[in-house]
């Protein structure tokens, strides 16, 4: 599977901890889902389109699981 996108460190890490299944701060996540659409609208590749939007969609998973943990978390 080819990933265009990976040059950019910041999409990088997020995708890396969504993988790892580690921590992220909010804020990497959310740039990286900002990114992930910017690049998606320049992309004329069916397969690197797919594969952004897996990405897409996993990102998005981890941020609602982070934002839910971050809440119970708070007194």
């Amino acid at each position: 599977m080819r990933l265009p996108f990976f040059s950019n460190t910041k999409l990088t890490f997020a995708v890396m901890g969504v993988v790892a299944k580690k921590s992220v701060d909010e804020k990497t996540i959310v740039n990286a889902l900002e990114e992930i659409t910017h690049r998606k609208e320049q992309l004329v590749n069916f397969d690197d389109k797919s594969n952004l939007e897996i990405i897409y969609y996993l990102l998005q998973r981890f941020h609602a699981i982070h934002r839910d943990q971050l809440v119970e978390l708070q007194p």
